[in-house]
């Protein structure tokens, strides 16, 4: 990137940017690496809550000190941001960050002598300042595409912003963003879940889409539902990427036998038999009523033949 008009900030500075239409201050806060920000600081002997103030300490004295700077110049001026913000929605990107991440507080940027706070780091689009009178928009303009289906409802775009000293305004215009889509069923009582899912498939546009299929199955619903017929149709529908055919498979609830089977009678053998069968209780009631009928008879038998 070391091209022309391009500026690779990896130092809390500013500089004047002269534009077509006049010059603009761009203060700059890159992310805060704790090697940096604690550079020349004794650590030793405190705790991680101890360090963690620090950081966030010396995070506030750096954009102030960008922000003191920024006055100077009666020009407008924006505060490009790498860092996490107190109170900010989070997005799929909180299961892939490292450590702990060092905060800002919203009013070290709100109350700043900043026209507009332009902050990556965080995927989800939000305004922290949205409502607030008299304070700069502090947005996070999100990610331009989604990375997982933790952002699957997330409207994805860029914004786009009139600057002017004292006067900014902006919009957030979206983009088509790659679509990811899930596609749930329950297919516990189904008498022909391929078709169903099948079904399913035909009612969504999954053109171009990265799709999960998340099924709730039974053991004998299983055993009719086939797999390869539902990828085949995926890609007929013309899905980009088929990410998992997830099957939740319900086990029947087995008694906790404690014993071993031999030393069980055989009427609770037959309840446990019921109970893995999955059979209704008060069905499994009238069977053990009917079963011990029957083994009272047999036993009678027995004991007059002995």
């Amino acid at each position: 990137l070391a091209v022309h008009n391009v500026w690779v900030a990896n130092s809390y500075s500013g500089r004047v940017i002269e534009t077509r239409r006049g010059p603009v201050y761009v203060g700059a806060a890159p992310y805060p690496m704790r090697s940096h920000l604690l550079e020349g600081h004794d650590t030793t002997g405190k705790t991680i809550a101890d360090t963690d103030q620090m950081l966030q300490h010396e995070l506030a004295v750096r954009i102030d000190t960008l922000g003191e700077e920024a006055e100077t110049h009666a020009m407008p001026r924006i505060l490009t941001g790498h860092f996490t913000v107190s109170g900010a929605a989070f997005g799929s990107e909180r299961g892939i960050m490292l450590g702990r991440d060092v905060q800002v507080l919203p009013s070290t940027l709100a109350d700043g002598p900043w026209d507009y706070v332009a902050l990556g780091h965080i995927h989800k689009h939000q305004n922290l300042t949205e409502g607030l009178e008299g304070k700069p928009p502090v947005v996070y303009s999100g990610s331009l595409e989604r990375i997982d289906f933790g952002e699957e409802a997330d409207v994805k775009g860029f914004c786009w912003v009139e600057l002017k000293r004292g006067q900014t305004t902006w919009s957030f215009e979206p983009v088509p963003a790659r679509p990811f889509v899930t596609l749930r069923a329950d297919l516990r009582q189904s008498d022909d879940p391929t078709h169903e899912v099948l079904a399913l498939i035909e009612r969504r546009p999954l053109r171009d889409a990265i799709v999960r299929v998340l099924l709730d199955l039974t053991p004998e619903t299983e055993t009719r539902f086939n797999e390869g017929l539902i990828r085949d149709a995926l890609r007929r529908a013309g899905v980009s990427v088929i990410a998992a055919i997830r099957k939740e498979i319900e086990q029947p609830a087995r008694a906790r036998l404690g014993t071993s089977p031999e030393e069980l009678t055989d009427l609770e053998l037959l309840e446990r038999f019921l109970i893995s069968k999955q059979t209704p209780p008060e069905r499994i009631g009238r069977l053990l009523e009917k079963a011990q009928d029957i083994f009272d008879r047999v036993q009678s038998a027995d004991n007059i033949t002995v």
